[in-house]
């Protein structure tokens, strides 16, 4: 939790550096790449718990599908539209992976 919290505290420094203003509506844009990421990589390695190694693998295939997709010319909404499907999908499977567990 500490480091987390260090990590997370260094890059709001870094991003207050490169902008030059503290603003409140800054930080939202970047929660649900980070969402999509983390429930994501709960479905990859060991499924139904969140994990660093599913983690990566998932910011790995997020990052390839948006790039895919601003390469193919699609409008800038198209990649927030890509990452709440994989958010949603990423849940259900969570969601079907712990019932599995349950039953």
């Amino acid at each position: 939790m500490v480091a987390s919290g260090t990590l997370s505290a260094f890059a709001g420094v870094m991003l207050l550096g490169e902008l030059g203003v503290a603003s409140y509506d800054v930080g939202p844009p970047y929660l649900l790449p980070a969402f999509s990421a983390a429930f994501l990589g709960a479905t990859q390695i060991r499924t139904g718990r969140m994990n660093v190694w599913g983690t990566l693998i998932a910011v790995y295939l997020l990052a390839t599908g948006v790039n895919g997709l601003q390469l193919t010319g699609a409008p800038a909404y198209v990649n927030n539209l890509f990452q709440g499907i994989a958010l949603i999908v990423a849940v259900a499977l969570a969601v079907r992976t712990a019932r599995r567990r349950i039953t």
